[in-house]
């Protein structure tokens, strides 16, 4: 803790690259940085749906909670077409009716594209972007839960909507156990 170097590394990495995945297994903080630039190849098969015509959602990776309280999602975007106004992607967790939020919502996380790194105005169509998602869970009680994606423009709330009319589309069920 008293070197003065300590921080040189980890530093750098948060300068220069991705903060992808943060957990604790056992208690050992592990962190992983991902280079900005995303490979065809990190990502299977083709678009999951469309967002309006602004962008497709092409994959997730889900990392439930481990070693932490929250659930991690990497959601891939591939731009069609840059917006007028600029867009916050989300991944919300829903289920059962929550007294709390009025609705279903348990938690979410919701910001721009690579947390402001990039805008939906200025995006280059035909690019894939990671946007890492940070849905914390530590107050939601046990039960079975999905979570969803999806864009809206940030000033009025609109959402886009998949070819099928929908405002979000689901990743898939998620299970939380009692702590």
């Amino acid at each position: 803790p008293g070197w003065s170097n300590r921080n040189v590394i980890r530093d750098w990495a948060l300068r220069n690259m991705q903060l992808s995945l943060e957990t604790s297994p056992g208690g050992v903080p592990i962190q992983l940085f991902l280079p900005w630039d995303v490979s065809d190849d990190e990502v299977n098969g083709s678009a999951r749906t469309q967002l309006g015509d602004i962008a497709e959602g092409v994959d997730v990776h889900v990392f439930p909670p481990e070693g932490n309280d929250t659930i991690t999602v990497w959601v891939y975007w591939r731009a069609l077409e840059t917006s007028e106004a600029a867009y916050k992607g989300f991944v919300h967790l829903t289920g059962a009716f929550n007294e709390a939020t009025g609705g279903p919502l348990w938690s979410q996380d919701d910001h721009l594209p690579q947390d402001g790194g990039i805008s939906t105005t200025i995006w280059e169509p035909g690019t894939l972007y990671r946007d890492i998602y940070r849905v914390p869970v530590g107050d939601v009680p046990a039960g079975t839960y999905q979570l969803i994606v999806g864009m809206y423009e940030e000033t009025t709330g609109d959402r886009l909507t998949t070819p099928d009319g929908a405002d979000a589309y689901l990743i898939q069920s998620i299970s939380l156990e009692q702590k």
